[in-house]
């Protein structure tokens, strides 16, 4: 059972099974992004608690540097640790930038910011369904050139 018990200089302290402890803000660490296509992208993040449980956490991501949670965002849960999130709705051939972000007790923390462009759809370009063309086919081999 934790109980808080003072704040000095900032840093609030707790009771923790007989022991005080410092409580901070979370730690966020923003994972690389993967498995970009042309309207999704894979990122994710790991998480120390800083002291206190973590409330919130998931990827937040926009047009501009700097992204927060008035963005974009996903919500992938509680608790310290790795999680994967996939943004989804992107535009093709389009720059993104992502950070993943964490909440405590004490306070909001996001990580380093990641930046990525998705990946153009030639398929709408060229007007071919998907029955045509998979995905990572050669362009080439779908077209019927004159």
């Amino acid at each position: 059972m934790k109980i808080r018990v003072l704040t000095i200089h900032g840093i609030i302290f707790q009771l923790d099974n007989g022991s005080v402890v410092a409580v901070t803000d979370p730690s966020v660490i923003t994972s690389s992004i993967t498995d970009v296509r042309s309207s999704s992208a894979k990122s994710g993040g790991i998480v120390y608690d800083g002291g206190a449980s973590i409330t919130e956490r998931g990827i937040c991501w926009s047009l501009s540097p700097n992204p927060t949670i008035l963005d974009n965002k996903t919500n992938d849960g509680i608790g310290s640790g790795t999680f994967i999130s996939t943004m989804t709705g992107l535009s093709s051939f389009t720059t993104y930038y992502v950070r993943a972000y964490a909440t405590n007790s004490i306070g909001l923390m996001y990580g380093d910011e990641k930046i990525f462009t998705t990946e153009n759809d030639f398929r709408l370009l060229f007007g071919i369904d998907s029955d045509t063309l998979a995905y990572g086919d050669n362009i080439d081999d779908a077209l019927i050139w004159n």
